[in-house]
């Protein structure tokens, strides 16, 4: 069976709701709406939304809400599918760049982020917020959240904070691949351990021998899962080039 298909993905919920997993959403972990066992599904939005709907829609089959987090790039902010998601019983939120495509003026980033969480809210209400890595770039967007006062703007809280705070487990799909920290620039969280997860499968080995951690954090990139060979194999092909750049780009900054 091939990975990263909504037909793999199905199995993953099945084996976190056979595991004992509560699914909740970020909002409700910020509110401490949750306790004993549980986990957010955390999907960040970064490109093809039509994918981020499909998963939506699987999700809410199941009986499922998760957290989404979109970019406000012309091709991802798309109103109809933000609502649709929405109406599906999912959050949004906004996965945030500011301050690199503002090329790190803080104030500009400012405007912009306040400007765009207010689009954001003509649409669907917003409590939680992610940002983007943009791993090519010099500016780490995260740095931004030192000069907004998010309490101020009605947002709750953002995933890596509270992964922190509440010791979460953390995993996330980047470079197609799960935790692969050779290719992860900043979808980290500090404090974590090394978990030896390559692939959904794995995941889904150690849920059905019990997994011992109560508190998880996923983070999913819809744009990574196709069902249809054709684009899965495209799909397979165009990460492996970028995670080829990724990792050239990360020895050249850490010197090694």
């Amino acid at each position: 069976m091939r990975d990263f298909t909504l037909t793999t993905y199905e199995k993953l919920l099945a084996g976190l709701k056979n595991a004992g997993f509560k699914f909740c959403t970020l909002e409700d972990i910020c509110r401490g709406e949750q306790e004993g066992r549980f986990v957010v599904l955390r999907h960040d939005v970064d490109r093809r939304p039509q994918n981020a709907l499909r998963m939506a829609i699987l999700e809410n089959e199941a009986g499922i809400s998760s957290t989404y987090y979109f970019r406000v790039k012309k091709e991802v902010f798309i109103p109809e599918i933000i609502k649709k998601i929405s109406d599906l019983g999912h959050e949004i939120g906004y996965h945030f760049e500011d301050l690199t495509s503002r090329h790190g003026d803080v104030d500009e980033a400012v405007s912009s982020f306040r400007n765009n969480i207010e689009m954001f809210r003509k649409i669907v209400p917003v409590h939680t917020v992610s940002m983007h890595g943009r791993p090519l770039s010099k500016f780490d967007n995260r740095e931004l959240l030192k000069s907004i006062d998010l309490a101020e703007l009605g947002i709750l809280c953002e995933p890596y904070s509270i992964v922190e705070k509440l010791k979460m487990a953390y995993l996330t799909d980047v470079g197609r691949k799960w935790n692969n920290s050779a290719l992860n620039l900043r979808d980290k969280v500090s404090g974590q351990k090394e978990l030896n997860l390559r692939t959904t499968f794995d995941i889904i080995e150690v849920l059905e021998s019990g997994m011992a951690d109560k508190k998880l954090m996923i983070n999913i990139h819809p744009e990574r899962w196709e069902e249809e060979l054709l684009p899965w194999i495209v799909n397979a092909v165009w990460q492996k080039m970028k995670n080829g750049l990724k990792y050239v780009l990360i020895r050249m900054r850490h010197g090694s």
